[in-house]
């Protein structure tokens, strides 16, 4: 029981630094793009829909941090931020987002995995004591 209670501490240790990696490239690409545009744009005068988006995206990137510290709920944010982002575009361009959009789905998918190994692995010890 003690290696396979290893294994799974390995695995899951792995996924969650999968998971912070992967986010900080991300957040790293968006303050890149940013700095590459001349800084945050003026969305004030742009369609709802690209405000929508950008909403979005605050929302992924919010998840991205929150992820660090509250694996659960920052995948899940991420997540909920990336569907928001889709279907806005689903609605205005008949397609889903493109470019680097879909690699959020990456920490998303690897926090949300390790929140839940986190509470697997409480409870299994919780029935141990």
């Amino acid at each position: 029981m003690s290696n396979q209670f290893h294994s799974a501490s390995t695995v899951h240790t792995a996924i969650r630094w999968l998971a912070r990696i992967s986010s900080l490239l991300l957040i790293g690409l968006v303050i890149a793009i940013f700095f590459g545009a001349g800084g945050f744009p003026k969305i004030a005068g742009e369609q709802n829909s690209v405000k929508i988006e950008f909403l979005a995206l605050g929302v992924m990137l919010i998840g991205l941090v929150v992820g660090w510290w509250q694996e659960l709920a920052g995948g899940l944010v991420t997540l909920a931020g990336l569907v928001g982002l889709n279907v806005v575009e689903l609605l205005v361009n008949g397609r889903l987002a493109q470019g680097a959009f879909p690699a959020f789905v990456i920490p998303g998918v690897l926090f949300l995995l390790s929140g839940l190994m986190t509470i697997r692995m409480q409870k299994n010890l919780s029935k141990t004591f």
